[in-house]
């Protein structure tokens, strides 16, 4: 395989941060791993930083590493953006993935939850097609759906890790397919960046995102990544649409 940025010059190495293919010109060796000049810089901003920087030169995520407005747009950032490069620098195990859903998806209910109010209050007459009993539930409501998605969370995670390992396509455990799946719902600011077709570029890119992710963290052919996603996909509508059909 020929160098990354010197086609006509074999490889010597991998890099240790991005799996990249370089010749011996464009590596260093930092902590005795292989890193190329992006990769390297990344590794010793982090070491500056006091942060851990595991074996494979994976970093947190910008979330992670400081919980802020400004970290959570980057971590939004690079995710949409560069999902190869963001996964790949993402270490397989860690707690700020579900943080970073709470920080994503919690304003979002509070603000539909804050909409359905404003029309209770603004709009006349709106109030006479609730009742008291309805305009209670709407919390409640609230409260349900940001359940019911976390659960849709955890039940993509374990199909697609399910349908990874069944391909012989795993090489990190199920927590790995955690993060994957927690951040690849940053594809949902698709829908407010872009309103007009955002709605409909937003499951496609979510799909690409989710298998990028795959097939970064665990290192897997892009093949064996796109079928995991595509049927644990498929697998987790039809068990969310099931109890209408069987109803029906």
């Amino acid at each position: 395989m020929p160098c990354t940025n010197h086609p006509e010059t074999p490889e010597a190495a991998q890099c240790a941060g991005c799996s990249q293919s370089f010749c011996i010109n464009c590596l260093v060796v930092l902590d005795d791993r292989n890193l190329w000049g992006p990769c390297k810089a990344k590794a010793v901003r982090s070491l500056e930083r006091g942060e851990n920087v595991d074996g494979d030169g994976r970093t947190p995520s910008p979330w992670e590493r400081e919980k802020s407005i400004g970290s959570l747009l980057r971590t939004c950032t690079e995710v949409l953006l560069t999902p190869t490069r963001f996964f790949k620098g993402l270490p397989p195990q860690g707690r700020g993935h579900w943080s970073f859903l709470f920080a994503l998806e919690g304003p979002s209910f509070l603000l539909g939850f804050g909409f359905l109010c404003l029309l209770v209050l603004l709009i006349p007459n709106f109030h006479n097609t609730l009742n008291i009993r309805s305009v209670l539930m709407l919390p409640v409501g609230v409260l349900v759906c940001l359940v019911l998605y976390l659960l849709w969370i955890l039940l993509l995670a374990g199909l697609s890790h399910l349908m990874l390992k069944l391909l012989k396509g795993t090489s990190a455990g199920l927590g790995a397919t955690w993060r994957i799946v927690a951040y690849a719902q940053a594809t949902l600011l698709l829908q407010v960046v872009l309103p007009v077709c955002g709605f409909y570029l937003f499951p496609l890119w979510f799909l690409v995102t989710l298998t990028l992710g795959l097939r970064a963290m665990h290192r897997t052919s892009l093949i064996k990544a796109l079928a995991a996603t595509l049927l644990s996909t498929g697998i987790g509508v039809g068990l969310l649409l099931l109890p209408g059909l069987l109803s029906g």
